[in-house]
């Protein structure tokens, strides 16, 4: 029987296209390799180096990639408060009571 070479494990980040959240995901140390010059800038390291497989396969699914960016709020511009002077008393409404005083 021949003895099995040990393997080394990564997880790594697959960018979404569009609204779809990023994925994780594992292969062994030397696919990521080959991954990572066959797409640059489209998968993001997480952790190398991990001894099995079930561990690494644990690690990308507890890992939750991050948020989206929110989108910029919309600007709206400050609205002026009329000055004092400019504030139009007649049209407040009165109570009874404050009828019954006068």
């Amino acid at each position: 029987m021949r003895a099995e070479e040990p393997t080394a494990w990564v997880v790594y980040t697959i960018k979404a296209v569009g609204k779809m959240p990023d994925i994780n995901a594992i292969c062994t140390q030397g696919e990521w390799s080959a991954l990572d010059l066959s797409r640059p800038g489209k998968l993001t390291l997480v952790r190398e180096n991990i001894d099995n497989e079930g561990e690494a396969e644990r690690l990308a699914r507890t890992l939750s990639p991050p948020p989206p960016p929110k989108p910029p709020r919309p600007f709206r511009p400050p609205v002026a408060k009329p000055a004092q002077s400019e504030i139009d008393t007649t049209s407040v409404p009165i109570s009874d009571s404050q009828l019954a005083e006068t």
